[in-house]
């Protein structure tokens, strides 16, 4: 993700639009797409780790896929038809 934001600066100022309209956007996607295996947010290695404590088998890698991809549908469906339009215009 990091390495996208001197990219997307860059982009923004030779399209004249402001970096916040660009960087907003990585920032979710990047936090849609950790839902979608088990390494990808800390708190998919909590629950696996708590339900492994209680007795049930671990979960593996991509176990969160399914639910992830229903969620990463969802987040870009709202980001690119609402969402967008709610970042502020910021130089």
């Amino acid at each position: 993700m990091v390495i996208f934001i001197p990219v997307l600066i860059d982009i923004a100022s030779k399209i004249d639009v402001s970096p916040s309209k660009l960087i907003m956007p990585l920032s979710f996607a990047g936090i849609f797409g950790g839902i979608c295996t088990l390494i990808g947010t800390s708190t998919n290695i909590l629950v696996s780790s708590i339900a492994q404590d209680r007795g049930l088998e671990a979960m593996s890698m991509f176990e969160f896929t399914p639910g992830g991809i229903l969620f990463l549908s969802a987040g870009f469906i709202y980001l690119f038809t609402m969402g967008i339009k709610m970042i502020p215009n910021r130089r």
